[in-house]
């Protein structure tokens, strides 16, 4: 049985446990009108859902490969469609500059979904992952400043899609770690996708500017949730 297989049945046993579970949670809850529990694959006030995703098991970067350094030799302005995206705005002038980025492992990152009914599929995977960190200084300011990014291509396999019934909504919960495994910093974001989607992934966060040089690399875990068919 090769890796794909192993971790499509211990997925699907976590979905069947993790259903228990929230069998066992909400027995005899009477629903307020403002409650939304999370009931895998239970009827609630929308209806029934098709089926639920576990959350992943932690994953991270590549271990067996250096990350790609990078330093400004001299002062620049990034391109304003980067500096935008990472939050600086569109005329941001750096006197220093650094970063790292890593590949990720695995390569694809694929979810599976498991259906009410029975049996498994592909809800979705992600590709071309990259880990970056960077820091950076405005020479206007004075200030410092440290963010990193996830990225990835989202490819949703067209036949299913997260249901309208989560609570909490479906997440990327990263962290940045140490070479000695610590937690330095978090950073998160929700996943939301539809059935045809093939669409860039980012989830941006901040962290203290003087934790850069101890960033050894980062791990994540992504939460699920009920699941309708396409």
């Amino acid at each position: 049985m090769g890796e794909y297989e192993v971790g499509r049945d211990l997925q699907e046993l976590r979905s069947r446990i993790e259903r228990l579970e929230h069998g066992c949670d909400h027995h005899g809850h009477r629903e307020g009108p403002h409650d939304a529990p999370w009931r895998p694959g239970r009827p609630g006030r929308y209806g029934e859902s098709a089926g639920f995703i576990v959350h992943s098991p932690e994953v991270g970067i590549d271990i067996q490969r250096k990350p790609v350094l990078w330093k400004a030799d001299k002062a620049f302005k990034m391109p304003p469609v980067f500096s935008g995206l990472l939050g600086y705005g569109h005329h941001a002038q750096f006197d220093s500059a650094q970063s790292q980025s890593w590949g990720c492992h695995p390569e694809p990152l694929i979810l599976n979904v498991t259906w009410n009914a029975g049996g498994t599929d592909e809800l979705y995977r992600l590709v071309n992952q990259v880990l970056s960190i960077m820091r950076v200084r405005d020479p206007n300011t004075g200030t410092t400043s440290a963010s990193v990014v996830y990225s990835a291509q989202l490819i949703a396999s067209g036949r299913g899609k997260f249901a309208q019934v989560n609570y909490p909504w479906p997440a990327f919960n990263g962290t940045l770690r140490n070479a000695g495994g610590a937690a330095l910093s978090f950073f998160s974001g929700y996943i939301d996708f539809n059935c045809q989607d093939n669409k860039p992934f980012n989830v941006f966060g901040t962290y203290a500017p003087a934790l850069y040089d101890l960033v050894a690399g980062g791990t994540w875990v992504l939460t699920g949730g009920n699941v309708d068919g396409c």
